[in-house]
């Protein structure tokens, strides 16, 4: 059964298979980004103390978290149970939701328009590689689009659906998908909103007003049950905070008036990842309107614009949010180069995607190639020399209330990478600590701080530089800073240990 069911679906299998491929191709890096580290940091905090909703990365920071709501650390909490805490285990969840997209394009499309589009559009994909990147990260983005693209699937293919029954149930279950995508990353979903208007007009259409409201009912059941449990085991409303720090850290914490081109900016960086393929989605569009597609036209430009829309007025520009409109777009784009390449079999395309995928994984697998730049990391050079200190070492880390939005990178890495819970103090606070109340700690303050006053660490006799680098330098007892540990000390070693580091 299952032979003939890759013989008769041998173009989906290809399809599979070049998906798994470029999606695990950047798997085995070492390295993590500064959020990832951060996700990763909270979700093995929680696999560790079963605080399900006191997400927290240390006292004091952002604890418990609201960064955004808990679904996907829940699930990389529950990966980190069965395989591990480790760079692989948190780019998992997005690897498996890259395949998930993929698939549930190739299927959605090729239900709407047929193999050839389909397989041009997971083909149109694989060049934004801005999208791959992701799909090989612990981010929260790509499960958060991977929730949206479920509810893509199963709401689209009810629609479809010629059992009444079975179609009502599959509809449940896209607008299950689409909370389940608020609950990933939060007011970031807004992919679902021009998902269910399709859904919805296509209802209306067949006068199915009832299954609407159902429909209504399955998207906000997970938020509210979310909501209610999460006020009850924390006293606050999560929401309430939640929006509220959205709202600082998109706004309020701009020093300068939005323009022009921060109000263009998603347009942008639209074209800028996505180049031809962002270009031939919107001709897709357009010709879809031609050939009286106009609803999938919509759709498409419908989703493109409530993603600029919604982020036009961020003041943080970064490549990830750009990230939910790359699949519509794909499937433009594989509508308009199935018109350009009218000759082509969809057989003979996916045949060819799937070879040139697998020439680069064997390529960038077997050779020494990486492509991520999280692996460059100050923190990762002195592993090796906090591996000698003792694990029960208390450590410090430098900053007040004030400038907690700096916070969430160091003490991710702190976290992550050290295995160590940092405590927040002052500068002076920081050197009392290490000269007199707790002679084993280690201090962690950024080298751009310490180099400002540095005479102040020679008034305390007891406090050592034990390592540095451009961005942050580690304090503690001479004693401490024995001779394998002097080693590292000056900036070129440990950039020396990190180029052989595997």
């Amino acid at each position: 059964m299952t032979s003939r069911f890759f013989k008769k679906e041998a173009i989906y299998t290809n399809i599979l298979v070049m998906s798994v491929l470029a999606v695990f191709l950047k798997f085995w890096e070492p390295g993590l980004g500064n959020s990832a580290a951060g996700y990763g940091s909270l979700a093995r905090n929680l696999a560790e103390d079963n605080l399900w909703f006191h997400i927290h990365m240390a006292p004091d920071f952002f604890n418990p978290f609201a960064e955004h709501p808990y679904l996907v650390i829940w699930l990389d909490a529950i990966i980190f149970r069965l395989f591990g805490a480790s760079a692989q285990t948190i780019r998992l969840l997005s690897s498996l939701a890259g395949v998930a997209i993929f698939s549930s394009i190739f299927l959605t499309a090729r239900r709407f328009f047929g193999e050839r589009v389909a397989v041009f559009a997971t083909l149109s994909l694989l060049l934004v590689n801005v999208f791959m990147n992701y799909t090989s990260s612990g981010w929260l983005d790509m499960p958060m689009v991977g929730f949206v693209w479920g509810g893509v699937y199963f709401g689209f293919k009810g629609l479809q659906e010629q059992n009444e029954k079975k179609g009502f149930f599959l509809l449940l279950l896209g607008g299950l998908f689409c909370g389940l995508a608020v609950l990933a990353k939060g007011v970031c979903a807004l992919g679902i909103f021009g998902t269910l208007f399709f859904i919805f007009c296509h209802l209306y259409r067949e006068k199915k007003i009832k299954t609407v409201f159902w429909i209504c009912a399955f998207v906000v059941a997970p938020v509210v049950v979310f909501t209610v449990v999460h006020f009850y085991a924390e006293g606050f409303f999560f929401w309430k905070k939640y929006l509220l720090r959205e709202a600082i850290a998109q706004t309020l914490d701009n020093p300068r008036p939005l323009d022009f081109m921060d109000y263009t900016w998603y347009f942008r960086s639209a074209f800028q990842y996505g180049h031809l393929v962002t270009a031939l989605g919107i001709s897709g569009a357009v010709l879809m309107w031609r050939d009286d597609k106009k609803d999938w036209a919509l759709l498409i430009l419908f989703q493109l614009l409530v993603h600029a829309l919604g982020y036009s007025w961020s003041t943080r520009h970064y490549s990830q949010y750009t990230l939910p409109i790359f699949p519509w777009l794909a499937i433009g784009c594989g509508y308009t180069i199935s018109k350009i390449f009218r000759g082509w079999s969809a057989l003979d395309a996916s045949i060819i995607g799937a070879r040139g995928v697998l020439l680069v994984f064997v390529v960038f697998d077997i050779f020494p190639i990486r492509v991520h730049s999280g692996n460059e990391n100050p923190f990762r050079s002195f592993m090796p020399t906090l591996q000698q200190m003792k694990d029960n070492r208390h450590m410090y880390f430098v900053g007040d209330y004030a400038d907690q939005s700096t916070w969430e990178d160091p003490v991710s890495y702190i976290v992550w990478y050290w295995h160590r819970i940092p405590y927040l103090v002052n500068f002076e606070g920081l050197l009392n600590t290490i000269e007199t109340e707790d002679k084993e700690a280690l201090g962690v303050v950024s080298t751009e701080l310490y180099k400002k006053d540095p005479e102040l660490v020679s008034k305390y006799k007891h406090v050592q530089v034990c390592m540095y680098n451009d961005l942050i330098t580690l304090l503690s007892q001479p004693a401490l800073c024995d001779e394998d540990i002097k080693t590292w000390r000056l900036r070129e070693s440990a950039k020396t240990f990190y180029k052989r580091t595997p």
